[in-house]
């Protein structure tokens, strides 16, 4: 038979158990590892309806999930919040998407190919509002673009070489991640250029070109990340000392 009703629709006795509660899991203080860990295991617990089969369990429906744990860049009561991917397409995660688009003053996006081949991620950008906002208030709001391309063999046979001493591959790795920053940027100001044509309403419809350009300098922030390079390269002094000059934009504790 048909769902006719909310009556319905039947609700597995494991989130009847959560319906409607705030739960708090709270560690020790004392260590962190210890900590994270005790909060993994119970968020683990609530997320998903038990079971022995891992692919019998179902996710459940929680409204948010907030972690409080000693971060030095959120003293001043600040919090990053994990949003999900642009190209979900469950209409809850993509409201929650939306919403932490909306309520959020600085975006980071993690992106493993360029932003112009990731047509769901500027969608998002526009249609949430954030960047008509990024427009209006320009000291407020900023958007971090990130690049990521560890997943790839490629790039991982290139840290190989890296952290052989071939000065020749971090040449080639620097130039290769100048350009993805500089087509990130084409393309966003290309897309920007778009949007306040087809959108010429208060302040964002008189903004000219070079206006845009500074737009983009003081709001859009384009970064290459490597973290397995990075930790790679931080545990071996030895490496360290002999390319100190060529992997300075790797360490920001190099000025």
């Amino acid at each position: 038979a048909g769902i006719t009703c909310k009556d319905d629709i039947i609700l597995h006795e494991t989130i009847l158990e959560i319906a409607g509660k705030a739960m708090i899991f709270e560690g020790s203080g004392q260590n962190s590892n210890e900590d994270r860990r005790y909060i993994r295991d119970n968020l683990s617990k609530v997320l998903c309806t038990s079971g022995k089969d891992k692919d019998a369990r179902q996710p459940k429906f929680l409204r948010a999930v907030y972690i409080f744990c000693p971060c030095d860049i959120l003293q001043d009561g600040g919090q990053i919040t994990d949003s999900p991917g642009t190209d979900d397409a469950d209409p809850f995660k993509k409201e929650s998407l939306f919403e932490g688009l909306r309520d959020h003053e600085t975006v980071v996006m993690v992106l493993d190919k360029s932003l112009e081949g990731n047509d769901s991620t500027c969608r998002a950008l526009f249609s949430s509002g954030f960047i008509s906002n990024m427009i209006k208030y320009p000291s407020k709001y900023q958007l971090v673009i990130l690049n990521y391309r560890e997943k790839s063999p490629e790039s991982f046979e290139n840290m190989q070489t890296l952290l052989q001493g071939n000065k020749k591959e971090l040449e080639k790795l620097k130039a290769e991640n100048l350009e993805f920053e500089a087509h990130s940027r084409d393309f966003l100001k290309s897309e920007l250029s778009n949007y306040i044509r087809t959108n010429p309403s208060g302040h964002e419809g008189r903004l000219n070109d070079s206006e845009i350009e500074s737009l983009l300098s003081k709001t859009v922030i384009t970064l290459t990340a490597f973290p397995t390079l990075y930790a790679s390269i931080m545990s071996n002094a030895k490496f360290r000392y002999e390319f100190d000059s060529e992997i300075k934009h790797a360490d920001p504790d190099n000025d």
